[in-house]
């Protein structure tokens, strides 16, 4: 008996000849979306075992790239909405990640959904507080700056390439939002120190912090 994710795949491959194997985006979206196919997404993301879910993520999330969201009815949406926020809540952080990313697009049915993401900022996890912040201007109030300060110790260091030397990617990323929040700009100088073997650079904040002792008054 096959799971929900092998029976996704094989409808896949029944009617496109795909190799689903190695599936990509453009190859589930050789699909056509019927009753069939979204029982099958459904049934994976019903289910509470990882591979099936993130399948259902892998499809559903190629097929919306195509096809306008009504195409999978009411009903489906209705189901997704609910089924979010429980996998916000999974075992599994990787299959948290995915919903998160779902949970940002289908906000606008969440009441709470600025105090959840508001969480997620300051999360010590760090693939919650990294979606939170890249999706800050979805829940931030106008010129609400304040929450943004913490990211300026933010330790998450990433490679600008494949050997390439490291910044600090939530420090960036945090002023360069907090400088189109001011309508400023702060990110014009760098800084590094030695980092594993290497360097680590990440933009200045002091000329910022210097800013908002004077202005911090006029904003969130």
């Amino acid at each position: 008996m096959m799971n929900p994710s092998e029976e996704l795949r094989k409808l896949l491959s029944d009617a496109t000849g795909v190799d689903t194997s190695t599936l990509t985006h453009s190859d589930i979206q050789k699909l056509g979306i019927n009753s069939v196919v979204i029982q099958g997404v459904h049934n994976c993301l019903s289910s509470d075992d990882q591979a099936d879910i993130s399948t259902g993520f892998l499809f559903l999330n190629a097929l919306l790239e195509k096809n306008k969201p009504g195409t999978f009815g009411t009903d489906f949406f209705k189901y997704l909405v609910g089924r979010l926020e429980k996998l916000l809540k999974h075992e599994s952080k990787y299959v948290c990640y995915q919903a998160l990313e779902l949970f940002v697009w289908l906000k606008d049915n969440y009441p709470n959904y600025r105090e959840i993401m508001a969480d997620y900022l300051i999360s010590d996890d760090l693939g919650y507080r990294r979606i939170a912040l890249y999706h800050y201007y979805t829940y931030a109030k106008k010129g609400e700056i304040s929450p943004l300060i913490h990211f300026r110790q933010d330790d998450y260091a990433a490679e600008k390439g494949m050997n390439s030397d490291y910044f600090y990617e939530l420090r960036d990323l945090a002023l360069e939002k907090i400088s189109s929040l001011a309508g400023k700009q702060f990110c014009s100088t760098r800084i590094s120190e030695p980092y594993d073997g290497t360097v680590v650079s990440w933009y200045d904040w002091s000329l910022f912090l210097e800013w908002w002792e004077l202005e911090k008054s006029n904003y969130l």
